[in-house]
């Protein structure tokens, strides 16, 4: 459903879709001020700037979330949200759209995302540190990077045990190569590192 710049998006249960445009398709301010009081949501999506609002404040009490799908989008978001996200216990579904994060770095710390299975990071423009801690994404499958032009290659990959697929789309020449000359090297103690598969889209 499409909100209006300044409405109070009416929430549902289990899964919700939030998005805040203007005429031309661009992402406005977007409002929630009951979010954290559906702590059935399991999935949820959000189209519009969070710029004045944190992470931490939509998800005060991460522990009583059952949210388990999570994609931002244009969210605008500057503080690193990765510690907070961590915490909600049955998060498995992790997306970065275009514009949702506008820092440099982002800190997956230690025992963070326990069930997560799927991470994507997409058109990340301004990210250039991305930092997995020992014991951080322990079911994590899937890493998915799209388009984030100045990102470094992440450090503490060893530590993603479970990792079977790592997709790279559209991501510098250099980064995928690096990516490929030391897979063994980074998993070094993994019996199957995992798959690497790279693409480059058109007009992406």
């Amino acid at each position: 459903m499409e909100v209006a710049q300044t409405s109070t998006p009416v929430l549902e249960p289990e899964s919700s879709k939030l998005r805040s445009v203007g005429e031309k398709g661009e992402a406005l301010d977007l409002y929630l001020e009951n979010i954290s009081e559906l702590n059935n949501l399991s999935s949820l999506y959000l189209f519009g700037k969070l710029e004045d609002q944190s992470i931490k404040s939509l998800f005060p009490n991460t522990d009583y979330f059952c949210l388990s799908d999570l994609t931002l989008s244009a969210s605008g978001l500057k503080e690193d949200p990765m510690p907070t996200l961590g915490s909600l216990p049955k998060l498995k579904s992790l997306s970065f759209h275009l514009g949702s994060f506008k820092g440099k770095e982002m800190v997956c710390l230690g025992k963070g995302f326990p069930e997560l299975l799927v991470l994507k990071l997409g058109k990340l423009e301004s990210l250039e540190e991305f930092q997995v801690e020992e014991g951080a994404m322990q079911k994590l499958r899937e890493l998915d990077i799209r388009c984030c032009n100045k990102l470094k290659v992440p450090t503490g990959l060893k530590h993603l045990k479970s990792l079977q697929e790592l997709k790279l789309t559209n991501m510098p020449e250099n980064f995928t190569t690096t990516i490929e000359k030391k897979k063994w090297q980074i998993w070094d103690d993994t019996a199957h590192p995992p798959r690497i598969t790279k693409d480059h889209l058109s007009g992406k």
